[in-house]
């Protein structure tokens, strides 16, 4: 069975704002969009932790998305051990390392896909998921030396 897809891309639009006391607001919408959704959060930890979970669950599996995921799994780690959440993702973010490491190419960069040709820029998403991942305690393989006179 081959799935078919509305044509088109989604496309969302939003704010966050901060409101820090009891003023009264007033928000204009653009008529010609869909639905409106309004949310209102007593804390935007909640918020936050939403969105990266969006990222994490995001269906493609370049390698920039995998280290925008890899990031977004190191931040909700981050944030578990600042407020005492049990946080049971170690595999996912090692996997994300290990796959990430496998794409790299022959210059030992990235590119969009497995061992392609290089992008610089997501070459540096990269570097940077594994730096953070190295600051948290994890293993990458990274060798920095080498990458230095690349990324700079």
């Amino acid at each position: 069975m081959v799935p078919v897809y509305p044509a088109g891309v989604l496309e969302t639009h939003g704010h966050v704002v901060v409101i820090n006391d009891d003023s009264l607001r007033e928000f204009g919408f653009d008529p010609l969009l869909d639905k409106v959704t309004v949310t209102a959060e007593a804390s935007s930890l909640d918020l936050f932790m939403r969105e990266l979970e969006k990222v994490e669950k995001y269906p493609y599996m370049c390698n920039e998305q995998m280290a925008s995921k890899l990031k977004a799994l190191l931040l909700k780690r981050r944030v578990s051990a600042m407020f005492g959440i049990d946080f049971r993702e170690d595999k996912k973010i090692e996997k994300f390392i290990r796959d990430l490491n496998k794409n790299r190419n022959g210059e030992n960069l990235w590119g969009w896909w497995n061992r392609s040709d290089t992008e610089l820029w997501i070459s540096t998403q990269v570097v940077e998921a594994m730096l953070m991942a190295e600051q948290d305690g994890f293993r990458t393989d990274l060798d920095k030396a080498a990458l230095a006179d690349r990324l700079i």
